[in-house]
């Protein structure tokens, strides 16, 4: 096996060997003919390309920051639960009923903005973590896999789009929406005759589900029900909304930052690399659209032309294309073979169990491994991963 045998390769081969040693012991009890799984679990497994490799080392990374995004709403929420708390001492406080809205309004706004802001910092700095991690790694690939060095760009948050939007525009726009929902709740609570608590329920909602016996009530007369016991109903606070929101741009805005930083690795590169390093468009290939789908295998130089018959380059995903896309451009090297395109479950199956538990969490990834859920379920299993330990994943991966 040569020095250059892809890690991964190592690994699948070692599993196959593993298997094979546990069939051999069965079929020996069972008197079982097991020779030609042998034969054919020992043909050789096809070489791939250094663009393969390298593509497939991009999307693993891709997937892991879903984790990142997840943590870093998790962030968000606990930021987003105490001004909630600071909300609801507002109204109790201020007493909209007794002392009109203006004062209750104003130090609304005020404890909003200073909750926003400091959302929009940790993410920033959380954002900065990350993308040089990402600089990092991605550079060692190209070294590795194509033999280019370039210096990692850094990451300038106020600068980077997202969906159209800087961040300082996203969270204005989350803010100015929020009072609006805030101000309007309690307009319409005021006028309804709302006690304290009910206009604090406004807001915050109902944490666990409550007996609506009324309801119930007028829904078994009317012949709508025949349950064995009372309906509940829960009700969102308007933070729920800001939070959904709040995630869209946080994963988003993970991916776009890795895009961002990827593609600027193009400004290190000498005349001689920048000449046959490109892109090149990778859909997972899971519930692809057809917008996404139209880009899928098409290449383009270092400067962002067509290579051969691609269309002309859209911009990078998701910001190019619609929010949570999962399609990605690959840094290749345009005088090999396009990296092939493939469904995320053969990407993740590529990788060693190990790699993929510590990613996804071992329940997950046992459960994929084992057949029971399929790599989108993967990746939408809520799994969590802060910067420090995304960054703690990259010598384990080296390790295979």
């Amino acid at each position: 096996m040569s020095a250059r045998t892809p890690l991964t390769t190592i690994a699948r081969l070692i599993s196959e060997q593993a298997i094979i040693r546990g069939l051999t012991a069965i079929s020996k009890v069972h008197k079982l003919d097991i020779s030609g799984f042998v034969r054919a679990s020992n043909t050789p497994t096809p070489p791939t390309t250094a663009n393969d490799d390298h593509a497939s080392e991009t999307i693993l990374r891709t997937a892991q920051l879903i984790g990142v995004g997840n943590w870093m709403t998790d962030q968000a929420k606990e930021r987003l639960d105490q001004l909630e708390r600071e909300l609801e001492s507002e109204i109790r406080n201020d007493d909209p009923k007794e002392n009109g809205t203006d004062r209750l309004f104003a130090n609304a706004e005020k404890r909003t903005a200073n909750a926003f802001c400091d959302i929009q910092d940790e993410l920033e700095a959380n954002l900065k973590k990350v993308a040089t991690i990402i600089g990092q790694d991605h550079s060692k690939s190209l070294a590795v896999h194509h033999g280019v060095t370039g210096a990692p760009k850094e990451l300038q948050p106020d600068k980077l789009k997202v969906l159209g939007l800087t961040l300082d525009e996203h969270f204005k726009k989350l803010a100015d929406d929020l009072m609006v929902r805030f101000k309007s709740q309690i307009r319409i609570g005021l006028d309804a005759g709302d006690t304290t608590d009910e206009l604090v329920k406004r807001i915050a909602g109902t944490k666990s589900p409550v007996k609506a016996h009324e309801v119930y009530a007028g829904l078994k007369t009317l012949g709508l029900v025949q349950a064995a016991g009372p309906l509940t109903l829960a009700f969102n606070g308007i933070l729920d909304t800001t939070l959904n929101s709040f995630s869209m741009v946080i994963l988003n805005a993970v991916a776009s930052a890795a895009h961002d930083i990827e593609d600027g690795i193009f400004d290190g590169l000498d005349d001689d690399d920048s000449a046959t390093m490109g892109i090149q468009w990778v859909c997972a290939l899971e519930n692809t659209c057809q917008m996404c789908l139209v880009y899928d295998g098409s290449q383009w130089d270092s400067d962002l032309n067509p290579v051969g018959d691609a269309p002309e380059y859209p911009g990078d995903p998701p910001e190019a294309m619609h929010p949570n896309c999962r399609c990605k451009t690959v840094t290749v090297d345009l005088s090999e073979q396009p990296a092939k395109s493939t469904g995320m479950d053969d990407y993740f199956r590529k990788q060693s169990p190990d790699v993929l538990a510590a990613s996804f969490g071992r329940a997950p990834a046992k459960a994929f491994l084992e057949g029971d859920i399929d790599g989108k379920s993967l990746l939408s299993s809520g799994f969590k991963l802060s910067p420090e330990a995304f960054a703690r994943l990259r010598p384990q991966m080296e390790s295979i």
